[in-house]
């Protein structure tokens, strides 16, 4: 069976595939978390059988921003067999086809998220990077005063211009702005003035946490403590120099590894800049 790429009008048959193999409820869909995967800045991999995609994974060839420039990476995501189709080794086959894809193209690392630790392993994948979660309890500021008017509601074009000016993490492109607007999960929060924004959930991977921040950090307080009002259990995750302009002390956080990644070349040494954000991370 040979590997194929499944154009943008063909992306609805991942969705179907993830939705069912990752056991989304009823009325929900791997898209609505995750529509990076039916644009057409990513790849899609797929083996079909009789007109039925059984097998599929994903690619997202893109720059991380580090302090001596652009690094060229890759993140994987969206792989999933159908149950009937597993143990057949397809999943590995397409992973290993993609990595050859993100070799060829000069990416020095690929990253994913997952569960299956021992099955990544053994295509050279390690756990790698360093990310803090913090209850949004711990705000290191007093509560008093941070009682505020509503924030803005949803996405909007200045929270967009602040994404693409960020400074760490992957580095957004302009053509990446519909699939960031198209999230359904994602709850995005904002001040006008003065500007502060915030990101809350993701769904089913990112329940209950605030995954992206900006502005004005007294702000960027004001709307983790709306949050926490709605939701006392709500977290928020994010690099540690972040976090700190927010108003945490590192002891009362928790330190966490950051992805799975492989390097492209052997012997290659994690960047400890390297950084992806939950909007970002597939």
């Amino acid at each position: 069976m040979t590997p194929e790429l499944l154009e943008t009008t063909r992306a609805g048959l991942v969705d179907e595939l993830v939705t069912r193999s990752f056991g989304y409820p009823a009325g929900r869909r791997f898209f609505e978390d995750f529509p990076v995967w039916g644009s057409p800045e990513v790849e899609r991999l797929g083996l079909i059988d009789h007109g039925k995609l059984i097998s599929h994974v994903g690619i997202r060839k893109c720059e991380m921003q580090t302090s001596k420039g652009p690094e060229r990476v890759a993140l994987i995501g969206a792989v999933a067999t159908d149950e009937r189709h597993r143990g057949r080794g397809f999943s590995s086959f397409l992973l290993q086809e993609a990595l050859r894809r993100i070799e060829a193209a000069g990416c020095t690392w690929s990253l994913l998220w997952g569960s299956e630790h021992e099955f990544y392993a053994k295509q050279g994948f390690r756990l790698e990077g360093t990310q803090w979660r913090f209850l949004i309890s711990d705000l290191s500021v007093p509560v008093s005063g941070l009682q505020s008017t509503p924030p803005l509601e949803g996405m909007n074009e200045r929270i967009w211009s602040a994404l693409l000016a960020r400074k760490s993490g992957i580095r957004f492109q302009r053509s990446d702005r519909d699939w960031v607007f198209a999230h359904r999960s994602v709850r995005w929060l904002s001040f006008a003035e003065p500007f502060s924004y915030v990101a809350y959930e993701r769904g089913m991977d990112l329940k209950h946490i605030v995954h992206e921040a900006g502005g004005d950090p007294t702000g960027i307080q004001k709307l983790l403590y709306y949050l926490y009002l709605e939701c006392p259990i709500a977290q928020v995750i994010g690099t540690e120099s972040e976090l700190e302009r927010m108003g945490f002390h590192t002891r009362d956080g928790y330190r966490e590894n950051l992805c799975l990644a492989r390097p492209m070349k052997s012997g290659s040494a994690w960047n400890p800049e390297f950084w992806v954000s939950g909007l970002s991370a597939c």
